[in-house]
């Protein structure tokens, strides 16, 4: 890579959460539209040294423990795609400084319209889409980290055709189902198993509150208060062991439940939580996520 123009080549990592909504090739296709255009890339697992190299100034100076825990969380979700851009840019225009406006705010319900983060949904702080570099600089010393010789990897290239990029994007989307849960559908989603596993436990108007809940939609079931309101209504009410898991808003200035406890907790009853629901909750816990009755007109669009 000692040839490489690092004033106009840019490293950008595109997260496990980017891959699993099927937004690698949008996202990619909008880097193209601003002169972005691939020269490399590789679909990849990240270790814990990639990252350790990756955020080392963030874990040594700004970062709290429970972000480092919840960023571990999002990469062992699956593999993310690293890819080296160069930049076509216009009238000597910075082309890190063009991306990191492109990209958005790194609190994606704060987000401007027209930036990735935005358009794309980001759901939260972790869960905000991709990674790039704020130098040129940075772009180096984080592609060394991924691009390294020797290091194991799922498919790398060089941008022999334009298509190999696309055809790998392909197959991946054709190996993992998209997922289209947000936190509020994932909220609604869990508080829905809870009942239908308790429904002998509901009362009469526990039981009425929730067919009414069916026809208003996944808005009514994460309203502020409604599955507190749902626990009231089981038997032994707020002291039912699953209660507090049914009545908790998983945002950052709610009370935070331990999501190893919540597991246990509801396995006993019978009911699982998968990955996804697992990583949207444990980081909307900490996280401000980008909430579906701001952004119903980009849902209707993407979903």
């Amino acid at each position: 890579m000692t040839m490489v123009n690092w004033k106009n080549s840019l490293f950008v990592l595109l997260t496990p959460d980017a891959l699993v909504r099927h937004l690698a090739r949008p996202i990619l296709e909008r880097f193209h539209a601003n002169g972005f255009v691939p020269q490399k890339y590789q679909l990849v697992y990240v270790t814990s040294e990639d990252l350790d190299a990756l955020y080392q100034i963030n874990i040594e100076h700004v970062w709290d423990t429970y972000r480092y825990r919840l960023v571990d969380q999002l990469f062992n979700f699956g593999p993310c795609l690293v890819v080296l851009l160069t930049h076509n840019h216009l009238n000597g225009e910075d082309s890190h400084q063009r991306m990191k406006q492109m990209k958005g705010n790194s609190h994606p319900y704060k987000a401007l319209s027209g930036t990735i983060r935005h358009d794309f949904y980001g759901l939260n702080s972790i869960l905000g889409l991709m990674h790039s570099s704020d130098t040129p600089e940075e772009s180096e010393r984080e592609s060394r980290i991924f691009f390294r010789s020797g290091r194991k990897f799922l498919q790398t290239s060089k941008m022999e055709t334009d298509s190999t990029i696309w055809d790998l994007l392909e197959s991946f989307e054709m190996s993992y189902p998209k997922e289209m849960r947000d936190y509020d559908a994932v909220l609604a989603g869990l508080r829905a198993k809870i009942v239908v596993a308790l429904w002998s436990e509901l009362t009469p108007t526990g039981r009425e509150m929730v067919r009414s809940l069916q026809k208003q939609g996944i808005e009514a079931w994460v309203a502020p208060g409604t599955g507190k309101r749902l626990a009231e209504e089981l038997l032994y009410g707020l002291k039912h062991p699953l209660a507090g898991i049914l009545e908790c808003e998983f945002l950052p200035d709610a009370p935070r439940l331990d999501m190893v406890s919540v597991e246990t907790m509801l396995r006993g009853y019978g009911i699982e939580m998968d990955r996804w629901e697992l990583l949207v909750l444990n980081t909307s816990m900490y996280f401000q996520p980008t909430r579906r009755r701001e952004r119903h007109e980009i849902l209707r669009e993407l979903f």
